[in-house]
C-alpha cells in the first residue's frame, strides 16, 4: 500500500467509526428525548456538533432532545422584541483542508 492508502484508509475508518457513534448516540439517547420530552429541558451535550435549520419547529425539537441548534434567519425577520444571545457574522475559515 502507498502513503496515500494507508492515510485514506485511516480517514475512512475514523468517519465510520465517528458515524456509528452519532447513530448510537440518535437511538439511545437523542430519539427517546424527541418520543418523551421532559421538563426542564436537558442540558445540551458539547461533544455533539448539532444542527443548522431555518425550522422553528426542528430548532424547538432538537433544544428541547438537548442538541445544539441554530436557528438561521434572516435579519428582517428579527423584531425589536426578539431575545437573541447575539449575532454571528460569517467569516472565511482560518485553514482549509484539502487532499494531500
Amino acid at each position: 500500500l502507498t502513503w496515500h492508502d494507508v492515510v485514506s484508509a485511516v480517514a475512512e475508518f475514523q468517519r465510520a467509526s465517528m458515524e456509528c457513534l452519532a447513530y448510537f448516540d440518535y437511538y439511545q439517547i437523542i430519539l427517546p428525548r424527541l418520543v418523551t420530552p421532559k421538563f426542564p429541558y436537558p442540558e445540551y451535550n458539547p461533544l455533539w456538533m448539532g444542527a443548522f435549520t431555518g425550522n422553528p419547529g426542528v430548532a424547538e425539537k432538537l433544544s428541547r432532545a438537548g442538541v445544539p441548534a441554530w436557528f438561521i434567519r434572516h435579519e428582517d425577520t428579527v423584531m425589536n422584541k426578539t431575545n437573541l444571545l447575539g449575532k454571528v457574522k460569517p467569516h472565511e475559515p482560518d485553514a482549509v483542508l484539502a487532499m494531500f
